[in-house]
């Protein structure tokens, strides 16, 4: 998170919840160093995979791609596969959410920066300085998705529903607020967002294999 290595560990080394945690691994508060936290957070990341086995998107593609189709519908429910279409076609999540992480690794603007306003943040700007980088911020994994509750940057969101919602809208989209001055840039939303209408029964499908992830 912008910060070097040394400070991260001497932030560490200063709670006595992490120093407790980690003192089987060291000695000294001193022996708390950034190799050992990097191997830590490593191995807790390994808890996070997968086996393609079990996970339903994964064993769909790869009983797919191995031409396996009793298993395909197997791994699938009918109303998983009907929002795997959706989440591909009408609501068009696969413009960003695509590859193996669920996610274009690139950075985009929602509009949730809340520019001016309580909540304001301003992004991949404030590491860049550049105005096109105002708001933006990289496309999140979908993976875990049901474990990483609160959604969005800021961990606003408390409901699926709702994201939906607001992306069948087009995703968020901000005024200018009146009194900003004219030379002063303002962030506007990607394009890649556009209004969608879902019906009650395809939101519940969107919804259903979303949670599948």
């Amino acid at each position: 998170m912008a910060h070097n290595t040394r400070t991260i560990a001497r932030q560490v080394a200063q709670y006595s919840d992490y120093r407790d945690l980690l003192a089987p691994l060291t000695r000294t508060p001193q022996d708390i160093s950034w190799e050992l936290l990097a191997e830590s957070l490593a191995e807790f990341q390994r808890t996070l995979m997968d086996d393609p086995k079990t996970q339903p998107l994964d064993s769909f593609l790869l009983a797919i791609e191995a031409g396996d189709w009793q298993k395909a519908k197997n791994a699938l429910t009918d109303q998983q596969l009907q929002g795997l279409h959706l989440f591909r076609t009408k609501a068009g999540c696969i413009k960003c959410h695509n590859g193996p992480l669920l996610s274009d690794q690139r950075f985009h603007n929602t509009g949730l920066h809340y520019f001016g306003r309580k909540f304001e943040d301003l992004g991949r700007y404030e590491i860049t300085g550049k105005n096109q980088d105002m708001g933006a911020f990289r496309t999140p994994s979908l993976r875990h998705l049901m474990a990483t509750k609160p959604w969005m940057h800021n961990g606003l969101f408390t409901q699926l529903e709702g994201i939906i919602r607001m992306y069948e809208h087009g995703g968020a989209r901000p005024r200018r607020p009146a009194t900003l001055p004219a030379e002063q840039y303002y962030p506007t939303t990607t394009q890649l967002l556009t209004p969608f209408n879902l019906t009650p029964a395809e939101r519940q499908a969107l919804l259903a294999f979303i949670k599948a992830l």
